[in-house]
Formats: structure tokens, C-alpha cells, sequence
């Protein structure tokens, strides 16, 4: 594929297949994904009618992609295996979709419920039978446009080798010998339009009459054919001593080596944009270091087979290969791989490890907390691969007016025809055959020298490679429409814990009665929530010889208020004072006076620049907090933020009704967020942004990760990629109609003693699309 239009023909085609639907076709990896339901289509022969109808070369690269907790297992056994009908009692939550033969061997395709049976367990089952782990094969989208390339590349320098003579002979100062060289033309013209001209008569007629479509290389066949056949008629007169016109060999030879020319930039160009997903597909190792229960052995096992809990060695200089946690030994990471930050990252027992991050010091021991199918750097893939597909409302404008581009140009160009003919006989007093042949060469030059593709990769190409870019800068953009709108934030609202400050809580000042240290720790054990945590973890310290004291009851957790349980009868609460009705308690008094919530937190270092840098560029800045008011107003006024925009005692409804009261005002809002209980402001914000370290469901929810713990250096990043990807897009539509239009009128004839000349009409869609490559890729300097 050339570009996002010729997306749109794959869509096209593969939606013509009964049950398809949910069609996504990526043009820059070359890639499709659609919904189909079994019985009613399958996969190879989706592939072989949409190779039929589009000409491109489809295969299946998965046929299943499964959701939640299912996944799939390649075992393999070799072909003299005789396989006991016991493979047939499969394991609770182990199924075998599908057994197939590959040379010599049987593969198995198990489909096992991670959440039943973990994969090296299913592997154990059928190791006794002969059975051991084949490797997935990688779709390795880079590899293809690769291939695509080069194979462009020949036939461009073959289509041009085969062009030289026919253009030395019609253009250099030689002595009039039009028979020989007419052959001599005649022959290599004839060879380029059976080599590089095959593959674009396919694609004319597969789209004419299979899709009946008519695009751009119907009109680019279709002139070439026009200057062909019409040389090789003056040809065959002029040989015949009834000579009526001179051939242009060179035309139809110029033309169509000039338009594989042009395409080989386009895919060169789509390869580049690709880059992104290729240097996130080089941190993920293959293999990886095992440790034994005990910690006396190490098994280097795939990385497939990796289990949630498992201890893996990271020596050092290696590749952090999955998210986990510091389990025994000290190091450094580089993290610059994912968040641009340079300087190495101190990690210590409990300090946690990220996918694709590099140990750069000594060997340590972690524990996984995410297994490789499910980790950061799959999330990042994913996100990415998404971005590429992802469509802004502008780019459906762009793909209606490349829809109609080819009828139009084609009308215009028979206008044009018309035009001529009637100037040359009427105005000029040509003969009849020289008409024609004056008609034709304008015609032909209307047609090629036109092209919608600058028009279509307008917004994509652009879209991409600003998600390459802040991806490299830690910035992670989740839809386009992100792009597209942050540049318009006029009001920023930040929760505080998490984002303006770091959200490590700890307990500096208690008063507690020992005798319910006991029962405390049982009701806050268990419960995830930071703060519930610290508690626990302050009790422990302080009172090591008291144990959690058991709850046979549900202990129910309240989103912003706290948690309670019922025990004996009393119903027992730890939470917000407002909730618990303690504001009048002197301890509360004392500590809301000392700006204190039972807890200490550390502040963002950039927190401070942060706000300066969004106040600098006329943001207003807001805090919305659960935490309590006092508090609340003291790190406003720390950050140099207005009393009045710092809330604090929200609940996760009073943070919406926030954000909705701005909206209101006609503010755009940029909600900044990293808790569960802002999963609602951010949904409801016009630009919601979750940090790296907050909840699952916050990053879910949100447009945009950070994953750079440096808070100003990533908003500046936001806002000057959007500003500068929208003010491109538009600079590329600019190019894109003014050439259009302007090289139209120049190839009809419009302005008299300028003209683009037919055999040069090839260039148009190298002069369309490079400059818009070029100002795309200039995203690149947006970098910090």
C-alpha cells in the first residue's frame, strides 16, 4: 500500500465477506484486523478473495486475537510421535483449537485460561508425550515494508535503465534515423509497460471491475496507455511511409518510471514512520533467567513462559525483560528508553522495575508483577499500534475529497481534451491529427500530474510520528484526538495526591490505644489503598509484637470516605475525618493547623515548574482533592496557586461537577489525575492525563500516560507536540490542495507559456507527497 487511501480499497474489499466487520486497516504497517464469526467466513479465504480483489499480497498472520484472560500455546511434537488419546482429557481451562503440519512436525494450538493454569503447567502436560514449546513466529510488519522497498527499488532502477535509451533517442541531438530508433523505443517502451506497468494495469482492473472504483491508477494506466497505443499507431504509420503524427515513446516510458519512483518514497516514507513500534519491538529479550524457589539454581526459560510471582535474574547490562518488583540486591536502571530521562534510576529491595529498562549496574533478583503478554512495554506496543489507526475528524474530510478526486480529475481532464481540440482547429488552425496530438499531451498531463496522496497522508503521517516523538520523550498519547486538542487547554485541574505530590505516604504522628493496634492492622491489612497501607505499615514497625487481629466479616471500602466493618455488632471506621465526624476532635485541630492529614507526603520536584509553566502560557491552574482543605490550601500556596482554584474534601462527584462547572464557562480542560477515584474527572475532562505510576483504571481512562516522572518536562511536551502536529496537518493541507489545483491548471494548458510537459507529469506524485514527508518528519525536532 502507497498510502491511506489505498487502506480504504483493503477496507473496502475485506468488508465485502459475510460477518466481517470492525475492519482496521493500518497503511503504515500493512496490517488489517477485523470481527468475523466462524462458520460464516474463514481467515484463508478472506485473505486469497481480498488478495484477488485489491492485488496485494494478503496472508494470515493471526487468526484468533484473544481477550481477557485467554491464551495461546504453539506445542510442537515431532512427526514419529505417537500421541495417546489422553491428550484428549485436557487440563480445566486448556482447549486445542487447532493441529496442523509443518515439515516434519505436529503443532498444537492450546488456548489456556491464565487465570485457571499457567503456561509452563501446560507445557508439563504434554512434555511427557514428546511435546515442547515452539516459539511464536513475530509479525514483523518492518520486515515486509522492507521487502516492499527493495522490491520497488528494482524496479525503479530497472524501469529507469530500460527508459535511457527511449529518452536518448527522442531527446538527444542524433542523426534522423526514426525507424531504427522508433524500434529501438518501441521495444523498451513495450518492456517498461509489461514490467513496471504490470502491477499497476492489475490494480486498474481489479478496481474498475471487481470493486468498480475508479482512482488514481486508473487514471495513471490509463493515460499511459493512451500515450502507448497512440506512438505505437504513429509508429506503424510513420514505418508504413503514412506518417500522420510522431511518436512520444518517451512519454508513456518517463511516466510510469517516475510513478514507481514516486512510490518507493511513499513506502520508504511509511517505513520511517514505523520506527517507533520497531525500537519498543528490540527491549523485550526472548529468553530470560529463572530462579528456583530456593535460589540456588537458574533455568534460562522463553519469556512466553513466565508466570505471575516468578523470580527472575537480571544480570547485569540486561534488559529488564517484564514489570516486577526489586526482590534481593541494589542496581541502577536506565530508564531513558521509555521516559527520555537520562540519568540511571537507583532500584533497591521493593523498588519497582519496568519492561524494556536496562540494568546497568550489578545482578539483581525481581519478583514479576506483570507477565510479559500484559506489561508496560506490551501496553506501549498496543498503544502505539492504536495511534497509527486512529483517525481525527479532519482525516474523514480528507478521505471524501480523495474519493471523488479521480472522477473529478477524470471529467476535467476530458474538459481539457475538448478544450484543445477546439483551440487547435478553431483558434490556431491546426490540422486535424496534430490536434489530437496537442489535446492528447495536455490530457495526459491533467491525469498523471494530479495526486491525492499528499492530500490523504496529511493527518496520519504526521499523527504517527508525533506519537513517535513523545513516546521517545515519555509522553504517551492514547487517541489522536489528544493531539489534535491539548494545544486548546485553557484550564489544567490536578488531583494533588500522585501527581502534584508523589503520593508516598507515611504516618509521622499517632495517637493510638495500643489495645486495638490489633484490630486496626486487621482492617487495613489487606486493603490496597495507599493510605490504608502506611497505616500497616507504621503498626507493624511500632508495635512488631502485636499480630493482625483476623475478620471473618466483610470489610467494605467507600471510594473517598474510607472503610468500615461490622464486628460484634459495632460497626468500626477508619477514613476521612468529615466522614467520621472527628472535625471537632483537638488532635484533628492540631494537626489540620500544622496542614497535616495523619499523613506526610513528599512533593513533586517539578510540581512548582509545572505550574509556573502552565500559568507562563496563560493556563489557569486548579487543584481538586479529596485530601482536606487546610491541607489542600498550603500546597496551593506553596505552588504559587490562587486560594480560591484549590478545592479540597472532593469527593470523586464534586471533582466531576468541577470539571463540568469549567467546561460550562467555556473553559477546554486538562484533567491531571492518578487514582481511581479520578477515573470519573477524567473521563469527563476534554483532555484527561493519568501518570505512570497511578491505578490501572486511571490509565484506562485517560487520553494521555506519563511515563516521565518529571511533571513540567512532560506537560511541555504535551503542549508543543500538539501545537506544533496541528499547525503541520495544516501546513501539509495547504501544500496539498495549492498543488493540486495549481499543478492542474499548469498541466491543461491555463497559463499558455508555462506547462508541465506529459512524460514529466510522473513527478507530480513525488512533488505532492515528499514535501509533506518532509514537514511530518520534521516532528522530529520537536524533541526536548
Amino acid at each position: 500500500m502507497d498510502c491511506p487511501a489505498c487502506a480504504h480499497t483493503v477496507t473496502n474489499a475485506l468488508l465485502r465477506f459475510p460477518s466481517v466487520q470492525d475492519v482496521k486497516v493500518n497503511s503504515f504497517t500493512g496490517q488489517a484486523s477485523l470481527v468475523f464469526r466462524e462458520g460464516f467466513a474463514f481467515p484463508p479465504d478472506i485473505a486469497k478473495r481480498a488478495t484477488q480483489l485489491t492485488g496485494y499480497k494478503c496472508a494470515v498472520l493471526n487468526e484468533a486475537r484473544f481477550e481477557g484472560n485467554h491464551r495461546l500455546l504453539h506445542i510442537k511434537f515431532m512427526s514419529d510421535t505417537r500421541l495417546p488419546h489422553e491428550y484428549l482429557k485436557l487440563p480445566p481451562g486448556v482447549a486445542i483449537l487447532e493441529t496442523s503440519r509443518t515439515g516434519s512436525n505436529t503443532i498444537f494450538d492450546v488456548q489456556y485460561d491464565a487465570t485457571m493454569i499457567q503456561p509452563r503447567s501446560v507445557l508439563d502436560y504434554f512434555a511427557p508425550m514428546g511435546g515442547s514449546f515452539l516459539p511464536p513466529s513475530k509479525s514483523d510488519a518492518s520486515a515486509q515494508l522492507t521487502k516492499e522497498i527493495i522490491s520497488l527499488f528494482f524496479l525503479t532502477v530497472i524501469s529507469a535503465i530500460l527508459c535511457i535509451p527511449v529518452l536518448v533517442f527522442a531527446w538527444a541531438p542524433l542523426q534522423p534515423k526514426p525507424k531504427i530508433y522508433g524500434a529501438v523505443s518501441l521495444f523498451f517502451a513495450t518492456c517498461i509497460q509489461l514490467y513496471a506497468g504490470g502491477p499497476l494495469y492489475s490494480a486498474t482492473f481489479r478496481s474498475l471491475f471487481l470493486q468498480r472504483t475508479l482512482d488514481m491508477d486508473a487514471l495513471v494506466a490509463l493515460s499511459s496507455t493512451i500515450a502507448y497505443v497512440f506512438s505505437l499507431v504513429a509508429y506503424a504509420t510513420q514505418a508504413a511511409g503514412h506518417e500522420f503524427s510522431t511518436p512520444f515513446f518517451e512519454t508513456p516510458a518517463l511516466l510510469l518510471t517516475l510513478i514507481t519512483f514516486g512510490k518507493l518514497i511513499a513506502v520508504y516514507a511509511r517505513r520511517r514512520a514505523t520506527s517507533a513500534i520497531d525500537n519498543l519491538g528490540t527491549l523485550q529479550p526472548d529468553f530470560v533467567q529463572l530462579v528456583s524457589a530456593d535460589g540456588t539454581a537458574v533455568t534460562v526459560i522463553h519469556v512466553d513462559l513466565v508466570h505471575l510471582h516468578d523470580v527472575l535474574r537480571i544480570s547485569a547490562d540486561a534488559v529488564v525483560p517484564t514489570d516486577g518488583v526489586v526482590l534481593r540486591g541494589s542496581t541502577q536502571v536506565d530508564e531513558s528508553a521509555l521516559t527520555g530521562e537520562s540519568l540511571p534510576v537507583n532500584k533497591a529491595p521493593g523498588a519497582t522495575l519496568t519492561a524494556g529498562t536496562r540494568n546497568v549496574s550489578s545482578s539483581v533478583d525481581m519478583q514479576v508483577s506483570r507477565v510479559p503478554a500484559e506489561n508496560t512495554l506490551a501496553d506501549l506496543t498496543a498503544l502505539v499500534t492504536r495511534l497509527q489507526e486512529a483517525r481525527l475528524s479532519i482525516q474523514d474530510l480528507a478521505d471524501r475529497a480523495a474519493t471523488f478526486f479521480a472522477p473529478v480529475i477524470l471529467a476535467v481532464a476530458t474538459a481539457v481534451f475538448v478544450i484543445w481540440i477546439v483551440i487547435a482547429l478553431r483558434v490556431r488552425g491546426e490540422e486535424a491529427n496534430k490536434a489530437i496530438l496537442t489535446a492528447l499531451r495536455y490530457t495526459i498531463a491533467v491525469l498523471v500530474v494530479s495526486c491525492p496522496c499528499g492530500i490523504v497522508l496529511c493527518v496520519p503521517m504526521v499523527v504517527v510520528i508525533a506519537g513517535a516523538v513523545s513516546a521517545r520523550e515519555g509522553v504517551l498519547f492514547k487517541t489522536a484526538t489528544a493531539i489534535q486538542y491539548a494545544k486548546n487547554t485553557t484550564v489544567a485541574v490536578f488531583d494533588k495526591t500522585g501527581t502534584l505530590t508523589l503520593g508516598q505516604m507515611a504516618v509521622v504522628e499517632a495517637h493510638t490505644r495500643e489495645d486495638v493496634v490489633g484490630t486496626i492492622l486487621g482492617i487495613v491489612s489487606e486493603n490496597p489503598h495507599p493510605v490504608a497501607q502506611a497505616v500497616a505499615k507504621y503498626l507493624r514497625v511500632t508495635y512488631p509484637h502485636i499480630s493482625a487481629e483476623p475478620f471473618s466479616e466483610e470489610i467494605r471500602s467507600l471510594p473517598g470516605q474510607g472503610i468500615e466493618v461490622t464486628l460484634n455488632g459495632v460497626q468500626i471506621r477508619g477514613g476521612s475525618p468529615n466522614w467520621l465526624g472527628l472535625q471537632t476532635e483537638p488532635v484533628y485541630s492540631l494537626m489540620t493547623e500544622r496542614a497535616l492529614t495523619m499523613f506526610a507526603v513528599t512533593f513533586q520536584e517539578s510540581a512548582r515548574a509545572a505550574v509556573e509553566l502552565l500559568q507562563g502560557q496563560g493556563i489557569q491552574v486548579h487543584i481538586v482533592s479529596g485530601d482536606l482543605p487546610p491541607v489542600v490550601l498550603a500546597l496551593a500556596k506553596q505552588l504559587g496557586i490562587p486560594p480560591e482554584r484549590a478545592l479540597g474534601g472532593c469527593l470523586p462527584a464534586e471533582k466531576v461537577a468541577r470539571v463540568r462547572a469549567l467546561q460550562a464557562s467555556g473553559a477546554q480542560v486538562l484533567f491531571i489525575g492518578d487514582g481511581t477515584n479520578d477515573t470519573p474527572a477524567l473521563a469527563a475532562a476534554d483532555i484527561s492525563v493519568a501518570m505512570s505510576s497511578g491505578t490501572d483504571v486511571a490509565r484506562s481512562t485517560a487520553d494521555v500516560v506519563f511515563l516521565a516522572p518529571d511533571l513540567a518536562r512532560a506537560l511541555a511536551v504535551l503542549l508543543r507536540l500538539s501545537r506544533g502536529a496541528v499547525r503541520r496537518i495544516c501546513i501539509n493541507f495547504a501544500w496539498a490542495c495549492v498543488y493540486n489545483v495549481f499543478a492542474v491548471l499548469l498541466a491543461a494548458g491555463a497559463f499558455v507559456k508555462f506547462r508541465i510537459a506529459p512524460e514529466y507529469a510522473g513527478l507530480g506524485e513525488m512533488v505532492s507527497v515528499v514535501p509533506v514527508i518532509i514537514v511530518a518528519w520534521s516532528t522530529w525536532l520537536l524533541k526536548n
